[in-house]
């Protein structure tokens, strides 16, 4: 299969993949992952390619970047198509921003 892969670790790996733990484990993750309300659009960039993203654009450093602003963005897609709850929760995060200054 691959050089770098040893039979006796992939049969390991196969059978610790297909245990009864694991599928309890896997089966708990899927659920949680069903509850997220925003998935991020981040794709291989990470948040930390978004940062640098940022940092080119604005001229800013890296401290100087806004949590929120990066969470929002991270959840922006590309076509600034927005489903109604995100937009919600826009408009409670200008809102918010705008007492806090």
């Amino acid at each position: 299969m691959y050089p770098y892969l040893k039979i006796d670790e992939w049969t390991v790996f196969v059978s610790q993949r297909l245990s009864k733990k694991w599928e309890e484990i896997s089966e708990k993750a899927k659920k949680m992952r069903g509850q997220h309300r925003y998935n991020h659009r981040l794709s291989r960039k990470g948040y930390a390619g978004l940062t640098l993203e940022i940092m080119q654009e604005t001229g800013k450093e890296e401290d100087e970047i806004d949590r929120a602003l990066l969470w929002k963005k991270a959840r922006q897609m590309k076509k600034e198509v927005m489903t109604r709850m995100f937009r919600l929760l826009l408009i409670k995060w200008k809102r918010f921003r705008s007492q806090k200054l």
